[in-house]
């Protein structure tokens, strides 16, 4: 079932883009401010480590208990329910978003570098160029959009989607955020992004150098695979192994990023396919 709910949702999230309008993330800031006021300044654990368990546990709980519930009733039911939870999850970030809409040429070019730009401001390299930071963008967002929530959701289902999205939403808004929470939570809520993104950041990667040209790639691969802290680093530097990069980026290579994107997807569907495949053969 999970391997039809990820095929069902990535082909509805390619030929039907609902982008930001159904799917934006941006209420979860909302829901911070208000778990913030309502439980955890009350129970005086706001300012510590303790905060990120306090948001992030209602969330979860509240949708494994909805999940069991489901499951024991409905086989239909609980099938919607999983569609629903794992397209919301692929759904865009506005850096996604602008991202997508940039490759698929629906917005003007100088338009998009600008959107782009604002939307990316805190994670573009100034020393390199548009086109080679959009290549790097793309390596990267797809494992924090796809990635990393199809891992998760094989071994937990919805609640690992869910807990994964919001894991890497507070990650890549934590310098923003800091003022709802205290001093060290971009550094606490990078450990933790570290710890649920370790697996499938290095899988995602390995995918890339498999579809991509593998020798580079996979060297690179080898070099930052036990590397503590470089889940977005491993990403993007097999990716550009694999990719094959000349020293001048262009639209070209950002579209090539993206094609070894699709194609690693592709690999992932396989492998959870033949997976699947095997453990049923087994029970039967």
């Amino acid at each position: 079932m999970k391997l039809t709910l990820i095929l069902a949702c990535l082909w509805l999230d390619y030929y039907f883009d609902t982008g930001l309008k159904w799917r934006n993330p941006a209420w979860f800031g909302d829901y911070i401010r208000w778990i913030k006021s309502t439980i955890g300044e009350k129970v005086g654990a706001w300012k510590g480590p303790l905060s990120i368990v306090i948001t992030l546990l209602p969330v979860v709980v509240i949708l494994a208990i909805l999940w069991s519930l489901v499951g024991r009733h409905s086989a239909v039911v609980e099938l919607v329910v999983g569609f629903i939870v794992l397209w919301y999850c692929f759904g865009p970030t506005e850096l996604q978003e602008t991202l997508t809409l940039y490759l698929k040429k629906e917005t003007d070019t100088a338009e998009a570098e600008q959107a782009l730009k604002v939307a990316g401001a805190d994670l573009m390299d100034p020393t390199l160029s548009f086109h080679r930071n959009v290549t790097e963008l793309v390596f990267w967002q797809a494992h924090e959009r796809f990635f990393g929530v199809i891992f998760w959701f094989l071994l937990l289902g919805p609640v690992g989607a869910v807990l994964f999205r919001m894991v890497s939403w507070m990650h890549e808004t934590a310098p923003r955020m800091v003022d709802e929470f205290y001093p060290h939570y971009p550094k606490h809520i990078h450990q933790l992004y570290w710890i649920i993104a370790w697996i499938p950041s290095r899988l995602a990667a390995f995918s890339y150098s498999l579809v991509g040209n593998f020798l580079p790639g996979f060297d690179q691969w080898k070099n930052d695979l036990v590397k503590p802290n470089r889940c977005r680093e491993v990403l993007i530097d097999t990716g550009l192994a694999s990719l094959g990069v000349s020293e001048h980026a262009d639209k070209e290579e950002n579209l090539k990023a993206q094609g070894i994107v699709q194609r690693g997807l592709i690999v992932w569907i396989i492998v959870a396919a033949v997976a699947t495949l095997s453990q049923a053969f087994i029970a039967y």
